[in-house]
């Protein structure tokens, strides 16, 4: 191909500028020093256009704008790129964990660029205090997952001596890939199932616990749902078996809140907090879940049950980075505070719907305008439609529904998801769906530039 021809698909100098993932770097340095790197890139590229002009059949500016981006931050090639999120979905499934607050990254930035004294005992006994006297629970406890919180707790109070009485409903995946009845055969406890899959009696737990000594588990299933099952024994009512029979109650709630106040929007599952003051003898939560804060475990309960578990040799296995308890220390701090809508989670759950709605109906005729797609239209998400949690509920939103034009949604998503910025959507029926719910409005701009013809987009933010 000739090389003028190539040569003409390079954005300028001020497009490249302005593009946000460029923009994003530019802000953090000197302009005149960027200005020099953005021109000596430009130059690199038509040098070795002309030079491998044969190679090229196509010079796509999204591989300018990566080139730049790369040279600014000084970073090499990464196979990990900048996400959007819009399947609607805030954590699970394809995400490890939702984003972090800006309190949490600035000290985790800190742990990562100086020497710091190693303060993990201190840290570990700061959070423990906190989680304390934000649940009221008597003592707390820090491991490096939900499922090493589960079977720490379990291995402590169960191994090897009771049984672990569960409704057959809640036996599901711990974590992905992670069963309950595989957890339960490595910390040597048995898994005794009750009632039926849609339902279980009080009446059955009592029986499966019979003259006590056992343990008795209820587990908030995340990624799946009973479709008319009935009202669930209460927490209230296994705590008050627990104690007659001399058995164990250990409830987890999976990613729920840590407090009941303040309420979120389509919230149903019951808190870490309100699960202690029902009378559980250990409550497990998820740091990534609901609570806002990073990838963790966290145990909450009784001072003996707690001691134990903390002198077991399975928490020293399990203890958790200093990283990770900077983060938690400033997520809790945010409580504390009384600023718990700063947590990125919670500032997408507490979206107004008419934001949504706006957003969704200025952002659909600039992706229309692109040619890239047959149609794109705002449209309304019901909140029986929403792919959260099972623990979070149902919670409506508003997207932007892509019709493709000569390929399937399949291929559509797959495309978007492989640009330079990923834009993650998901497929219904025959469109793909960029659901807002989960898109921080600080992104629209970019989600633009994913459809822009020529990889450069100028545009006003989505407020």
């Amino acid at each position: 191909m000739n090389p003028a021809d190539l040569l003409k698909n390079l954005p300028s100098l001020s497009e490249i500028a302005e593009h946000p993932q460029v923009k994003s770097v530019v802000e953090k340095l000197n302009h005149s020093t960027v200005a020099t790197q953005v021109r000596g890139v430009v130059d690199d590229l038509r040098r070795e256009t002309k030079q491998r002009a044969g190679e090229f059949t196509k010079l796509s500016p999204s591989e300018v704008i990566d080139r730049v981006a790369q040279k600014l931050s000084g970073a090499p090639p990464t196979s990990v790129t900048s996400v959007i999120n819009a399947t609607g979905r805030l954590w699970g499934g394809e995400w490890s964990a939702p984003p972090l607050s800006d309190p949490a990254l600035d000290r985790i930035r800190l742990l990562g660029s100086d020497y710091l004294p190693a303060t993990n005992a201190r840290l570990l006994t700061e959070c423990r205090a906190t989680l304390k006297q934000l649940t009221g629970a008597p003592a707390a406890h820090v491991a490096t997952s939900r499922a090493a919180a589960l079977a720490l707790a379990l291995r402590t109070v169960a191994g090897f001596h009771k049984r672990t009485i569960i409704a057959k409903g809640e036996v599901g995946e711990v974590s992905s890939g992670l069963r309950l009845r595989d957890l339960t055969m490595e910390v040597h406890t048995q898994l005794v199932e009750v009632g039926a899959a849609h339902h279980a009696s009080l009446a059955d737990y009592e029986a499966a616990v019979g003259s006590g000594d056992a343990v008795i588990l209820k587990l908030q299933p995340e990624s799946y749902e009973v479709v008319g099952a009935a009202a669930p024994v209460t927490i209230n009512q296994l705590a008050e078996l627990a104690k007659r029979t001399n058995s164990t109650l250990i409830v987890d709630v999976g990613g729920a809140p840590l407090l009941d106040k303040p309420a979120l929007p389509g919230v149903t599952a019951t808190t870490a907090a309100a699960a202690i003051a029902a009378g559980a003898t250990l409550v497990v939560v998820r740091g990534e879940g609901l609570l806002g804060g990073p990838k963790c475990g966290i145990v909450l309960g009784g001072e003996a049950e707690v001691a134990k578990l903390s002198a077991h040799p399975l928490a020293a296995i399990t203890s958790v980075e200093p990283r990770i308890l900077l983060a938690l220390e400033a997520t809790l701090a945010a409580y504390h505070a009384d600023t718990i809508w700063r947590l990125p989670l919670h500032g997408l759950l507490d979206t107004p719907l008419d934001n949504l709605r706006t957003r969704a109906e200025r952002l659909a005729p600039q992706i229309a305008a692109s040619g890239k797609v047959a149609s794109a239209v705002a449209t309304e998400i019901a909140a029986h439609q929403s792919p959260q949690p099972t623990s979070l509920g149902a919670l409506p939103s508003w997207a932007v529904a892509l019709k493709p034009r000569d390929q399937t949604p399949q291929q559509l998503a797959e495309r978007l998801a492989s640009g330079p910025v990923s834009l993650c959507g998901r497929i219904a029926g025959e469109t793909v769906l960029l659901d807002l719910r989960t898109v921080f409005p600080r992104q629209d701009l970019s989600l633009i530039a994913c459809f822009a013809a020529d990889g450069i987009v100028k545009t006003e933010p989505a407020g």
